[in-house]
């Protein structure tokens, strides 16, 4: 980790460098700044470098800053609101004497959460009534993100040479999806909860990384020409994905 001084502000950021021919610098949806450089630039030119788009790290800081603190703790109560394919749903929790197992579904605009009234199956020392609830959801949620996100894999994986390995969806701290050499694909769970635009993006991403195991411009070519207007969509993905969150 690197800092340095701009304004009244410290600013950190994690420097990676690589056989490159440019400097980029980018800032996530938590505010973390990395700095990708080549391997011929010594640690002090890259500062200098960094230091001439330091108006910009902060601007870019400062709205990440701002998103964070309209994002409120999500409730596992009645009237919180959660996302599904890029829609607003409202959670609505019933509690039912006779089914003896939870269940998560959709119904019009709500998220129907069905409780057992007895809890029996679900009931452990400490674990409260929304515990129980998030839990649930966030199994829902994979299992959905199972099905959509191998169905647009499959909708995609036709325009590619290269045989892609196996699907696997699982829980990612810092990366919605990524691809292996061997050219199995891993997905953020998390992704369902965007717009099935966005899931496609993220989708085709990985998939154009079966040819070019890289960022240069000949991948980011292979992606435009699927997608034309996928720099919207990344753009969407760098702004909103901090409320991909629970």
């Amino acid at each position: 980790m690197f800092a340095f001084q701009y304004n009244t502000s410290k600013i950190e950021y994690n420097l990676i460098k690589s056989k490159r021919k440019t400097i980029s610098i980018s800032v996530d949806s938590k505010g973390n700044v990395l700095v990708k450089a080549p391997l011929r630039l010594s640690d002090e030119k890259v500062l200098e470098l960094i230091k001439n788009k330091s108006s910009w790290i902060e601007e870019k800081l400062l709205l990440v800053q701002d998103t964070i603190g309209q994002q409120q703790e999500r409730q596992y109560k009645n009237g919180e609101t959660f996302y599904y394919l890029g829609n607003e749903y409202v959670l609505k929790i019933i509690e039912d004497t006779v089914k003896k197992r939870l269940s998560v579904n959709i119904y019009d605009d709500k998220l129907v959460v069905t409780i057992p009234t007895s809890k029996a199956d679900f009931i452990h020392e400490g674990i409260g009534n929304e515990t129980i609830i998030k839990l649930a959801i966030i199994k829902w949620y994979k299992q959905m993100a199972k099905v959509k996100i191998l169905e647009r894999v499959n909708s995609y994986e036709n325009l590619f040479a290269k045989k892609r390995g196996p699907v696997i969806v699982k829980e990612q701290k810092k990366r919605w999806g990524s691809c292996s050499q061997d050219g199995t694909l891993r997905f953020n769970w998390r992704i369902i909860m965007a717009p099935e635009y966005i899931i496609d993006y993220i989708v085709v991403h990985e998939l154009c990384h079966l040819k070019y195991m890289n960022h240069a411009r000949e991948f980011w070519n292979l992606v435009e020409s699927i997608l034309p207007d996928y720099k919207i969509r990344k753009e969407w993905l760098k702004k909103n994905g901090i409320m991909l969150e629970l």
